[in-house]
């Protein structure tokens, strides 16, 4: 798990499966096609309403793929 305020776009493990978990934007890259090709999370208090735990994060990324280059 990679932790910051604010999303990365790019990461040094996001080819092997890291899972970037961020606020700052409140939902607004939700449909973005980066976080359709990456494993970014946002649980920013603004989208979620609630804590969201790290079982809960892993079941929404698992079908989601490993970047490539």
């Amino acid at each position: 798990f990679i932790l910051d305020h604010y999303p990365l776009s790019t990461w040094n493990q996001a080819m092997h499966g890291s899972i970037m978990i961020h606020g700052h934007v409140h939902g607004a890259l939700d449909d973005s096609d980066l976080n359709l090709y990456y494993k970014r999370i946002d649980v920013d208090w603004g989208k979620f309403q609630r804590p969201v735990s790290i079982d809960e994060i892993i079941e929404l990324m698992k079908d989601r793929k490993n970047l490539e280059y």
